[in-house]
């Protein structure tokens, strides 16, 4: 069995050593690390005030969960698992942004579409058994996210008050930095990874987390547990400041 892929019908891999501690687990950094989404999302239910709040980080404690369940057998439902919780959790964060910029019927029909969008690529992604399809998509998901937390900064919108609280205000950009950074930087962990370890060619994900380069490479097995904390420190943070913006 190779001892950097193991036995999986998933449509993507990471360089972590396979069973290398439990013959039940099959990638135990990866999915001690996926508890830190799960953690995250407990914090943010029980620090939002609203109801779309609490929805969103209950869909992060579902990323938790799921990503748990990839990295634990490196099977296709817990992947199709993983990205379906992604997925809900991009859009009812946007959907909380969507609050604050309040574009009439523009920002209702741009929610419709992402509403029915979603499900329909993830279906046609389910169909075609494209992995690729399933990044490009998310990935312009993450953009929008960025663009959306942008404008409401911008926008210059408060915690919750009848005045403007200079402190407060701090307290939004550095959570709007957090969220920045840390998205940018998580991925540029997953991105390192997936090409350091490619033996086919750049961005064919076919080729990722090959033997010879993930031995070659040994702490690339943990630029993914990197991609988990990082991303799950920056989601708790994009849904505290998107819940905290001023109505």
């Amino acid at each position: 069995m190779d001892p950097f892929w193991g036995p999986s019908d998933a449509n993507i891999r990471f360089c972590e050593l396979k069973y290398a501690y439990f013959a039940t687990i099959a990638e135990v950094h990866n999915v001690w690390s996926s508890l830190a989404y799960l953690v995250a999302g407990c914090l943010a239910i029980h620090q939002s005030s609203s109801l779309l709040g609490r929805a969103s980080a209950a869909s992060l404690c579902a990323v938790g969960v799921s990503s748990m369940a990839l990295h634990a057998t490196l099977r296709l439902w817990g992947e199709l698992l993983d990205e379906g919780s992604m997925l809900v959790f991009v859009v009812l964060s946007e959907f909380m942004f969507f609050r604050q910029l309040k574009r009439g019927n523009l920002g209702l029909r741009l929610q419709a579409a992402l509403v029915v969008a979603n499900p329909l690529v993830f279906i046609w992604y389910i169909h075609a058994n494209s992995f690729p399809l399933f990044l490009h998509f998310f990935t312009v998901q993450l953009v929008l996210l960025i663009i959306m937390s942008t404008l409401c900064f911008v926008k210059g919108s408060i915690y919750r008050g009848h005045v403007y609280d200079i402190a407060a205000k701090h307290k939004q950009l550095s959570m709007y930095k957090r969220i920045i950074v840390g998205i940018s930087v998580a991925r540029v962990f997953w991105e390192l990874e997936q090409q350091l370890s490619n033996s086919i060619a750049l961005f064919d994900w076919r080729g990722g987390a090959d033997p010879v380069l993930c031995e070659a490479f040994p702490g690339l097995g943990y630029f993914h547990v990197l991609w988990h904390l990082i991303s799950a420190y920056s989601a708790y943070n994009l849904i505290l400041f998107a819940d905290n913006l001023q109505e």
